[in-house]
C-alpha cells in the first residue's frame, strides 16, 4: 500500500512524516543563508545546512513568511532534503497532505499545487488548514483553535468543521518573541558565548534550544520542578546548562503577546463569551495548538 505523507508548512519549521505516526520524522528550519566570501556571493544554504556556515558577511532570510512561500527554490531544496535524506522515501510520486496557515495567499497555493504535481508528479495532493486539522485530531468539529507560529498567532473559531471568518484574531507575534526572550536570558548568563553582536546563526541555535528544552510544564517529562536542569551541547562542543530559563522563557506567550494591549488568554476568553457562546456549548471545547 502506498504510504501517505504529511507535511506541515510552518512559518519557521518544515515538518514531514508518515500518516499515522505520532510525531514528524523530519523537522528542519525554513531559513536560508546567502553565503558571501570577500564580498562575493558564493551559494545559498537551506534547512539544517544553515548551521554549517558562520560569517558576518552572510545574509540570513526566510523561505516562508507569514505562512506564504516566498522562495520556491528554497522550499524545493528543503522538501527534497527532507524526503530523500531524513525520511528516505524519495520526493516524487507521493500521496501528500499539506498543513498550511489559513491566511495563505491564493497565488502561493496555486504555485504550490503546480510545483507538487508538475515537478514531483504527486499521485494525490490535499491542502488543509492547520487550525482545522488540530481540532479534528481531538475528534471535534466545534471549538476555538489557537495556532502559534513563528511570527503570527491565529485564534480561529470553527463551527461544524468550518472556519467562521467573523471570529478570527491574528496577532503579529509568536514563537519569535520566545526565542528573543531566551537569547536575552542566555546573553546575561553566558555573555562570552551569546554576546550582543552574536550572528544570526547563534539566534538559530537559541531557537533550537527553545524547541528542545523549553516547556511550561516540566513535570510532563518527569522533572522535579524544584530542581529542573538540562544540558545543551553547542556546535563547537561546549556544553551550557539551563534551569529556570526553560520555564520562565515561554511564559512570555501568556504575558506579552497581545492584541490592542491585551493578553492572549483575555482574547480567547472574549471570543468564547461573544456571540460564539451558543455554538461552543455544543462541544464546549477549546483547543490550543
Amino acid at each position: 500500500m502506498e504510504l501517505s505523507m504529511v507535511v506541515d508548512l510552518g512559518g519557521h519549521m518544515f515538518r514531514t512524516g508518515l500518516a499515522g505516526d505520532d510525531a514528524p520524522r523530519s523537522a528542519v528550519p525554513t531559513n536560508k543563508v546567502e553565503v558571501y566570501e570577500n564580498g562575493n556571493y558564493t551559494k545559498s544554504l537551506y534547512g539544517d545546512d544553515i548551521y554549517r556556515s558562520i560569517s558576518k558577511e552572510n545574509i540570513y532570510g526566510e523561505t516562508v513568511v507569514n505562512g506564504n512561500i516566498v522562495d520556491f527554490d528554497g522550499f524545493k531544496s528543503i522538501y527534497e532534503n527532507a524526503m530523500n535524506q531524513d525520511i528516505g522515501l524519495g520526493a516524487e510520486s507521493r500521496r501528500l497532505l499539506f498543513s498550511v496557515r489559513h491566511g495563505i495567499s491564493l497565488s502561493c497555493l496555486s504555485e504550490l499545487v503546480t510545483t507538487m504535481f508538475e515537478d514531483y508528479q504527486s499521485e494525490a495532493f490535499n491542502i488543509s488548514f492547520s487550525v482545522l486539522l488540530g481540532l479534528y485530531c481531538s475528534g471535534r468539529t466545534n471549538g476555538i483553535s489557537v495556532d502559534m507560529g513563528h511570527d503570527i498567532t491565529d485564534i480561529v473559531a470553527l463551527n461544524e468543521g468550518y472556519i467562521d471568518q467573523d471570529y478570527i484574531k491574528t496577532l503579529h507575534s509568536g514563537g519569535r518573541e520566545i526565542t528573543y526572550r531566551l537569547s536575552q536570558m542566555l546573553t546575561k548568563k553566558y555573555p562570552n558565548i551569546f554576546g550582543e553582536d552574536m550572528p544570526a546563526k547563534y539566534l538559530e541555535i537559541v531557537r533550537d534550544i527553545k524547541e528542545k528544552l523549553c516547556t511550561l510544564d516540566p513535570t510532563r517529562t518527569g522533572q522535579n520542578l524544584a530542581n529542573i536542569q538540562r544540558n545543551y551541547e553547542l556546535p563547537d562542543g561546549e556544553v551550557i546548562t539551563l534551569d529556570n530559563e526553560m520555564i520562565n522563557c515561554p511564559k512570555i506567550c501568556l504575558q506579552k503577546i497581545g492584541f490592542d494591549g491585551r493578553h492572549i488568554d483575555n482574547i480567547i476568553a472574549d471570543t468564547i463569551f461573544s456571540d460564539l457562546n451558543d455554538m461552543l456549548r455544543k462541544g464546549n471545547e477549546i483547543l490550543a495548538k
